[in-house]
């Protein structure tokens, strides 16, 4: 059964963390194939004493299993038993004729196990006996300790032909009765190299799943790695993890496993894996095991995936096992009347740190946060970069009722046809750039007409909704509804009307970015921070529609042009590498380019710069133009384009221009001029952060999404008959 149905552990290894024992979202991170070779053992140790890795599973049968489990142990590592029917040799004393191959005494292999079971070769009570000789072997190795679960090399567990052998060995051993059930959504499945045999896992997880809640085995109800492994990055884990669902269900834990296999680099000469010739093999060679320790020990994962409360670290032993009703079905029931549960999946351009997604986890919290009417909302994000064609096979998986999607081509593409009513939301890309590509066109006027309704967040976006739709106009339903974002905490006054301080000073100018610029001193090693000069920030993602290059000879050239010593400062995720490049070739004198910061990161510093720029060639409603004003800090300056206008008010809520001489003039008049420049730059701020704070309600935007998606589900509206879909495939 799914680890949701279970409570937390206040018994086991002296209880949980006060943070897991309350935490409705939890992420067990886990290394496969301890006991593979030193190199992978040292660099699973790492990733556990560095990075992210929470649990183990070890193999006893391979070369390095004894130390590895002795190592383990000392470190406090909670360890589980990863089953091995393919490769090395059989623990068992006993016969295993049909386990292995007659002529080498090993095991047949990833795929020549899998052949003899589909072929009715595999004798049960030769895998029952191995199973119980391997969680021995793991007690006598662990010094008696029990394993924290056990699942399965090469997923051997969850074959038709082992699963119940595999559930019934474990409840004989009385070990604890956790497993890995690798159900996972098809997020990158499309266009992995192994594909087949990923779907193929996928499959026989769902068969296995219907034996391990027989028997009584529970499971984590999310799983993810199975397209990640040797194709991982820190985006990629990202778009994984925003896959798993959210839920307004105050009383519900979501419990996710994150499956890896990092490593140090293997030494040529070096002994490990199984044998004949202990010899480690291409898997173990591949660069993707130092990748995965990396990304694992890489500050930015553990920042994007628990200090933003996206999940709290966790492992095996840190969940109760139901007990067992010898005799019974072992299914956890409740009681209780559950709450109409509804699942939204939020379809967006999900690259993490930039507008969209800042948009997609606004809006996610809306619908988790909200139990209005009594009913449940579950929420996942996709990102439409990469799920190829393989949205349907989300929507059964996680059995979505509705979507949203953010952007009319990105989202619309794969909604037009994904047979559940959705509600798009225009974006500037979508309605300024891509209307012109004829194709694009045709799939977004698709995407319009046969949606529930269209979200613009101004009038300029709706009328061009309208005007792509032409005479079919009266086929969508548009909604205006302004960006929003969160607002700094109010400033108090004293009784003597002084601003009161909230208690979050700034750090001096100077010293905060100098610090930040020097962090990121590998990406600029021909810049050098101004100290004492004007600090202008630029944060934007690296394409085409954002224009980094724009002002990038303004600040080149300063000396010549009259401009004071002044930084240029671009942050953001290259989503462009030939722009990236020529950026990056661009980075000197004072021009900086730091790449992506947290969102808390970006707020800081927007909190602290003279000045935050626009350069796009086109916008719907500037996210980071919200954010700025919500700061009460530096002056907007942005490119004087439709979308920017309708939040930036030429010298009333900041400064618009046309070229870069334009720029370069507004500068010396406003930025620069130390009286009469500064008292109107601080007049803009004030105007811009009242306006944001008229514009922005959370309340109702919370709501209008609520009322669209609960509309769009009664209305039924979606390419075929609304309803509730199967489990998986």
């Amino acid at each position: 059964m799914p680890l949701s149905t279970t409570t937390m552990n206040a018994a086991n290894g002296g209880g949980p963390t006060p943070s897991t024992k309350t935490a409705r979202r939890l992420l067990i991170v886990n290394a496969d194939d301890l006991g593979y070779s030193a190199r992978r053992d040292e660099g699973i140790f790492e990733a556990f004493k560095e990075g992210c890795v929470t649990s183990a599973s070890l193999l006893v049968n391979a070369y390095s299993s004894a130390t590895a489990a002795s190592t383990a142990v000392s470190l406090k590592l909670p360890l589980g038993l990863h089953l091995n029917l393919t490769e090395g040799k059989p623990v068992s004393l006993s016969p295993k004729p049909s386990l292995i191959d007659p002529e080498t005494g090993l095991f047949l292999g990833k795929h020549g196990f899998r052949e003899a079971c589909g072929a009715g070769r595999v004798d049960e009570e030769e895998v029952r006996g191995e199973i119980i000789a391997q969680i021995n072997e793991f007690r006598r190795l662990t010094g008696g300790k029990d394993p924290t679960h056990v699942d399965g090399h090469q997923h051997c567990h969850i074959l038709r032909e082992v699963a119940m052998v595999f559930a019934c060995a474990l409840k004989e051993c009385r070990v604890p009765l956790r497993t890995r059930l690798p159900l996972e959504a098809p997020l990158f499945m499309a266009t992995a190299g192994n594909a087949e045999f990923l779907r193929s896992v996928v499959h026989d997880a769902l068969q296995a799943r219907a034996v391990f809640d027989r028997v009584g085995l529970v499971y984590p109800d999310y799983f993810v790695g199975l397209t990640l492994s040797g194709r991982s990055s820190i985006e990629r884990v990202w778009s994984s993890m925003m896959a798993v669902p959210w839920t307004s269900d105050s009383e519900q834990r979501i419990v996710c496993e994150w499956m890896v296999h990092p490593g140090l680099e293997e030494i040529k000469g070096n002994k490990g894996g199984f044998p004949p010739d202990h010899e480690p093999d291409r898997f173990a060679f591949a660069q993707d095991r130092t990748n995965e320790k990396a990304i694992l020990c890489d500050s930015r994962l553990k920042a994007i995936l628990v200090d933003s409360e996206q999940f709290t670290l966790a492992s095996f032993d840190d969940i109760d096992v139901p007990k067992v009703v010898p005799g019974g079905n072992n299914i956890t029931k409740t009681d209780t009347v559950k709450k109409k549960n509804l699942t939204c999946c939020i379809v967006t351009s999900a690259t993490p740190l930039t507008g969209n997604q800042s948009t997609a986890l606004r809006i996610r919290r809306h619908l988790t946060e909200s139990n209005k009417e009594d009913d449940t909302w579950n929420c996942l994000i996709v990102d439409a970069n990469e799920v190829g064609d393989d949205l349907g096979l989300i929507v059964k998986r996680y059995e979505v009722d509705v979507a949203l999607g953010i952007h009319a081509y990105r989202a619309g593409r794969l909604l037009v046809n994904a047979g559940i009513p959705y509600v798009l939301v225009l974006g500037g890309t979508d309605m300024n750039e891509m209307v012109h590509d004829a194709d694009k066109a045709k799939v977004m006027r698709a995407a319009l007409e046969r949606s529930f309704a269209v979200v613009a967040f101004g009038d300029n976006l709706a009328n061009k909704a309208r005007s792509l739709m032409g005479e079919d106009d009266s086929f969508i339903k548009v909604v205006i509804l302004p960006q929003t974002v969160g607002l700094p905490p109010p400033v108090k006054t004293t009784t003597s009307g002084e601003k009161e301080d909230r208690g979050d000073s700034k750090p001096n100018k100077d010293d905060y970015f100098e610090r930040l610029c020097e962090s990121k001193r590998s990406m600029n090693p021909s810049s050098s921070f101004v100290r004492g000069g004007l600090v202008f920030l630029l944060p934007l993602g690296i394409r085409p529609v954002k224009d980094p290059l724009y002002l990038m000879d303004v600040f080149h050239q300063q000396p010549e042009i009259g401009l004071s010593h002044a930084n240029l400062i671009l942050i953001g995720p290259e989503l462009d590498p030939d722009l990236g490049k020529l950026v990056r070739d661009q980075c000197r004198g004072s021009v900086w380019y730091l790449g992506p910061l947290l969102r808390e990161e970006l707020l800081r510093a927007m909190g602290i710069c003279d000045v935050v720029l626009n350069t796009s060639v086109s916008e719907g409603m500037s996210n980071t133009i919200l954010e700025a004003m919500s700061q009460r800090r530096a002056l907007v300056m942005a490119r004087d384009i439709e979308g920017n206008r309708a939040l930036v008010s030429h010298g009333q809520t900041g400064l618009l221009f046309s070229s870069p001489e334009e720029f370069v003039q507004l500068v010396k008049t406003w930025v620069m001029d130390p009286v009469e420049g500064q008292l109107g730059c601080r007049r803009m701020v004030e105007n811009a952060f009242n306006k944001v704070q008229a514009m922005v309600d959370g309340s109702k935007e919370r709501d209008t999404y609520l009322d669209l998606l609960r509309a769009a589900l009664l209305s039924g509206s979606a390419t075929e008959p609304n309803k509730k879909h199967p489990r998986m495939f």
